[in-house]
């Protein structure tokens, strides 16, 4: 009767430990279901717009290049002929503006005698070109431009005493058909009174 009871209490005692062991079984279980929320869904690394949508770069790639086009009006505008005052005419060439009294003497020197010290008109520049047609005789210094065209036998005067520049002045001759500058010659001044140096085999010609 003694050895059934011990008998008995190791029964119930394997019966405990498959019990606890049960438990145990129980408890893997819930440590085995779902995790931390937090671990599955990691948003942080998910929902990164500063990767996904760099408006930097897009608003670097879309914008104007205002600097090209500004280098590029700056390009045209110096490339544009000069419209304001920059030419050395002030128009263009119009034949019409023939001396109708071309005077007498052609290729002297006028102001020899249109000096403004005698009884001839005085001239501010006169002189005589070798042409079959109509040049105009400009003169530019700083104070601005003096025209005067010639008549039919080659003569160009100017009346008047008008005060030239005439060691800063540039002069130019031109008709329908061309331009020449006349150039300037070290140690000589020009001046109104052309034929004085201008004559015989230096006279002025036609463009």
């Amino acid at each position: 009767m003694s050895r059934r009871i011990v008998t008995l209490s190791h029964v119930c005692s394997f019966a405990c430990l498959l019990l606890v062991a049960s438990n145990c079984s129980d408890d893997d279980g819930t440590e085995n279901g779902p995790k931390d929320a937090s671990v599955g869904a990691d948003t942080s690394t998910g929902a990164d717009s500063s990767l996904g949508a760099d408006t930097g770069s897009g608003a670097d790639a879309t914008a104007p290049d205002v600097a090209s086009g500004a280098d590029a009006a700056s390009s045209d505008a110096a490339s544009a002929p000069d419209t304001q005052g920059g030419a050395f005419w002030d128009d263009d060439f119009n034949a019409a503006c023939a001396l109708s009294d071309d005077g007498h003497n052609v290729g002297k020197a006028c102001l020899t005698c249109h000096d403004g010290n005698g009884r001839p008109p005085q001239f501010t520049l006169g002189g005589s070109i070798t042409t079959d047609e109509v040049v105009e005789v400009g003169v530019r210094d700083g104070t601005g431009l003096t025209t005067v065209c010639t008549g039919d036998n080659g003569n160009f005067y100017l009346k008047g005493s008008d005060t030239v520049d005439w060691a800063n002045a540039e002069i130019r001759l031109r008709s329908a058909t061309g331009e020449t500058t006349n150039p300037k010659h070290p140690g000589i001044e020009p001046n109104g009174n052309c034929n004085n140096c201008h004559e015989d085999s230096n006279a002025l010609t036609s463009p």
